[in-house]
C-alpha cells in the first residue's frame, strides 16, 4: 500500500499576465508498506519547481513548457526485525512538455534521477549503479478544479498510474 501527500506554493511568479512561468516550494510525504516483506519506508521532502513557459523566449515556442526540481529529502525504512535505516534523498528532476488545445491540460515526458521510488532505477548497464527512471505524465481538466491525471514510469519496475486531483485556487 502506498499513501502520499503532495502541497505547492507558487513562490514566484515574474509578473502578473499569467504565463505561468514561474517557481514553487513543494513538500510532500510519502509511505509504502510491503505487507509481504513487512517493510516499511516513509520519505519527506522539500523541493522546488521551477517552470518556463518557452513562449516567453520566443513566440514561435508557444505551447511548450520544461521543468527543473530540486530538493532534499529524509526516509527512514523500518524492517520486520526491527531494525530501521535513515537515508538523505537528493530529489533531481527535468521535464519538458506541450499544452492541450483550448486549456484542457498538458503532456510532458521527464527523467527523475531518484531511485527510490516504486519505479526504482534504470540499470547503468556495465557501469556500476543505476540511472533514474523515465516517463511520461498526463493532466486533462474535467472542471476548473478537477483535474484527471495518468503516468507511465519505467525503472527496474514499470509503473502506470491513474488519478484525479483537486487543485485549489
Amino acid at each position: 500500500a502506498q499513501a502520499r501527500v503532495d502541497a505547492a506554493a507558487r513562490v514566484w511568479r515574474p509578473d502578473a499576465r499569467g504565463s505561468g512561468t514561474g517557481l514553487d516550494v513543494r513538500a510532500a510525504i510519502d509511505a509504502i508498506r510491503d505487507g509481504d516483506d513487512r517493510v516499511t519506508t516513509v520519505t519527506g521532502e522539500l523541493a522546488a519547481r521551477g517552470r518556463l513557459h518557452l513562449a516567453d523566449l520566443d513566440r514561435a515556442l508557444a505551447g511548450s513548457f520544461v521543468e527543473l526540481d530540486a530538493g532534499l529529502g529524509l526516509q527512514a525504512v523500518a524492517y520486520r526485525a526491527g531494525d530501521a535505516d535513515l537515508a538523505g534523498v537528493l530529489i533531481s528532476r527535468f521535464a519538458g512538455g506541450v499544452f492541450l488545445p483550448c486549456a484542457r491540460g498538458e503532456v510532458a515526458v521527464f527523467y527523475d534521477h531518484r531511485r527510490d521510488t516504486l519505479a526504482g532505477g534504470l540499470p547503468a548497464g556495465r557501469a556500476a549503479g543505476f540511472f533514474g527512471s523515465v516517463g511520461a505524465t498526463a493532466e486533462v481538466a474535467i472542471t476548473p478544479t478537477w483535474i484527471a491525471t495518468a503516468a507511465v514510469e519505467f525503472g527496474s519496475a514499470r509503473l502506470a498510474t491513474l488519478g484525479v486531483r483537486r487543485g485549489l485556487r
